[in-house]
Order: structure tokens, then sequence, then C-alpha cells
């Protein structure tokens, strides 16, 4: 039986932010919503926030189900500090790594991630730095993008 893309995207979002959310991990902040970089308070930072981005549906094997892959984004925010000559590259990359590190905590002996049995398998599809920080903007952001495949798929 086909489980909700709720209790999916639920339990995504929540084995994330129990390996992420301080004191296990770096982060100060998490959600579902977006929120607008410039909107976070300094304590909040770094933060992430999780956006269902679409879906697809591949139906190239005849006579069998579609094999659904949800998409979303796991968007990272993050602030550094006023020094006109530091660089936010290494806070990024340990970020990105922690987020990866998250993601596949689940991975069982196939080494597929599947959200405790709720999924056949959710991998991390790519990374793109989308801001990174300078001197005027101490902001930095970076994307995530995440992809899990229903159960009830092929």
């Amino acid at each position: 039986m086909p489980l909700g893309r709720e209790a999916i995207y639920s339990a995504l979002f929540q084995q994330i932010s129990a390996l992420l959310l301080s004191p296990a991990g770096p982060f100060q902040y998490a959600g579902r919503r977006p929120v607008s970089i410039s909107t976070l308070g300094a304590e909040q930072y770094p933060a992430f926030v999780l956006v269902e981005k679409g879906e697809i549906y591949d139906r190239s094997r005849l006579f069998a189900p579609a094999r659904v892959t949800l998409l979303a984004d796991l968007f990272i925010y993050s602030i550094h500090g006023d020094v006109p000559d530091e660089s936010d590259v290494a806070n990024l990359n340990a970020l990105a790594d922690a987020v990866e590190d998250a993601v596949q905590a689940a991975c069982g002996p196939t080494a597929q991630n599947t959200l405790a049995g709720l999924v056949q398998e959710a991998w991390i599809e790519g990374r793109q730095i989308v801001t990174p920080g300078s001197y005027a903007q101490r902001q930095s952001e970076q994307v995530m993008g995440l992809a899990v495949v229903l159960p009830h798929s092929r």
C-alpha cells in the first residue's frame, strides 16, 4: 500500500534534523518552509530549510507501476565574521559534509538510505553554492538536491 508523501517528507526532515540540529550537529535552525536568508537572526545561523521541489514519473517500463521520485531542495544558510579577507569556503564545505553524513546515516547493508524502510532509496543528487559570503554580504547560501524513490515504485 502506498505511503503518503507527507509521511515521507516528514521522516526525511526528522531524520536530518535529529543529526544536524544543535547539540548533535552544527545547525541552529531548521524548517520546512522557505525563509529569506535576511530574516534570520545571527543566533539562528547556520540554518537549513527542506523544501519540496516536485516529482518525476518514469513510465519507461511497460506493464509496471511508474517509478516515482520525489525531489526536494535543502537550502543551507550560514554567516561568517567581519574580517575582510576571511573565506567562508571551509564553513560551506563542513556544513555540506554534515548534511551528507546525516542523509547517509540510515544506510543499511545495501548502502541505500531507506528512511527506516519508508522508501526504496534516498540520496543527494547534487550541490550548488548559490551565494558565497563576501565582506559586504556576510551570509552564504548553498542548495543540496535530494531525491527519494517512493516504496510502491518498481
